[in-house]
């Protein structure tokens, strides 16, 4: 598995298509496809755009990488919840003790979790 930065993904799809999978896919791990068909193929279009779904294909194809969080994207919108949550006359205390479940969670954190549940004995029944 390939885990790309913004800058790179960014190289290969331009700007404004790396940030665009980034918002839509941050955070997973995808396989893209051999060939433009399919379930994967039509999420990656439907992110990017047909031709820089075409281009992923090209130059990645069959791999599976790693699709890096929208960090940037993230901060704003919790940002934004906070200043909703106190408009609608929330308390500071309340707010905060809500923002702790904002965290969106990778593909790879929840392998780490169940990983180390396993080597603990605890795996899910």
């Amino acid at each position: 598995m390939r885990a790309l930065c913004r800058t790179v993904l960014a190289d290969y799809l331009g700007e404004e298509a790396a940030d665009a999978l980034i918002r839509a896919m941050g955070g997973l791990e995808i396989v893209v496809p051999v060939r433009p068909e399919g379930e994967r193929w039509q999420r990656i279009a439907t992110a990017v755009g047909p031709e820089r779904a075409h281009e992923m294909v090209r130059h990645f194809r069959g791999e599976k990488l790693y699709i890096p969080l929208d960090a940037v994207g993230r901060r704003e919108a919790q940002r934004e919840w906070v200043i909703r949550q106190r408009a609608a006359g929330r308390t500071i205390d309340e707010i905060a003790a809500d923002a702790v479940f904002l965290e969106r969670r990778t593909a790879r954190w929840v392998r780490r979790v169940l990983r180390e549940a396993k080597r603990l004995g605890r795996e899910p029944g």
